[in-house]
């Protein structure tokens, strides 16, 4: 997941660059706030070494009424929280784009982020800055966050993925429109997949998802009575979107086979 990273900081650093968003009018016109509205996909990188979590991804939902910023977010890659577990935020946003939003306290852990919120009027989005942990199992770390604005999971990825077991390459196109949020700050999917160069199966309809961030988690009943695990993490990049992900075979006349490729979509 480094690479992922790398490319996301490289994606969300030009609109950091660009300047810090609204300003209240003038002539006592009302004043202008950045729309944080959306899934939010941010890298967390600690300044500290030899840490039970040196570097994670936190992913969800950010929404804000003019100046008051609230939202749930959802951490992977983390040995102090769960990716399941709801993290509630509220802050606060200044329209010169000054970000400051704190958690409610998950398992004594309070993860606190300020710094800068940059949305374009084409709706890209980024944020940078610094985050504090206080209390619990990551309590003292510490460093700098940067992330994006995630586009949408609504569009056709197209890609091959490489078999473990055999060595051998299949392809795969995953259609999808994307919902959401839900109440736990989570977006979803419906869709479709189509499969080739396999014995196993040839199509499947997703029947369940889960989106946070950058990370898409779709199940997929496929038409040998199986199912299909994907799990993936999304890159945007000036060519479109690719997801780097692994595909597994939890049921059917294949269960056990394991796969990763990249799925890609303009």
């Amino acid at each position: 997941m480094r690479c992922v990273r790398r490319f996301v900081f490289l994606c969300a650093l030009p609109l950091l660059m660009a300047g810090c968003g609204g300003s209240a009018g003038s002539g006592g016109s009302a004043p202008v706030y950045p729309d944080l509205t959306g899934n939010w996909n941010i890298n967390i990188i600690s300044n500290l070494s030899g840490i039970v979590d040196r570097n994670f991804v936190v992913g969800g939902y950010i929404s804000n009424t003019e100046g008051s910023v609230s939202g749930i977010l959802h951490v992977t890659g983390s040995n102090c929280y769960t990716a399941a577990t709801d993290i509630p935020i509220t802050g606060a946003i200044t329209t010169k784009s000054v970000l400051s939003i704190s958690s409610a306290p998950v398992a004594g852990q309070i993860l606190t982020v300020t710094g800068i919120a940059v949305v374009t009027p084409s709706g890209n989005g980024a944020i940078g800055g610094t985050y504090t942990i206080a209390g619990g199992c990551a309590g003292g770390d510490n460093g700098m966050v940067i992330g994006i604005l995630q586009p949408p999971f609504t569009n056709t990825y197209t890609g091959s993925m490489t078999l473990g077991l055999s060595n051998s390459s299949i392809a795969m196109t995953m259609t999808t429109v994307q919902s959401g949020p839900d109440a736990d700050g989570e977006y979803s999917v419906t869709g479709s997949a189509t499969f080739g160069g396999t014995a196993c199966f040839t199509k499947g309809t997703i029947t369940s998802s889960a989106i946070f961030g950058g990370e898409i988690q779709v199940s997929i009943t496929t038409d040998n009575n199986g199912s299909v695990q994907f799990t993936g993490m999304a890159n945007p990049n000036p060519d479109g979107i690719s997801i780097l992900a692994s595909i597994k075979a939890t049921s059917g006349s294949c269960a056990g086979q394991i796969g990763i490729g990249i799925l890609s979509a303009p």
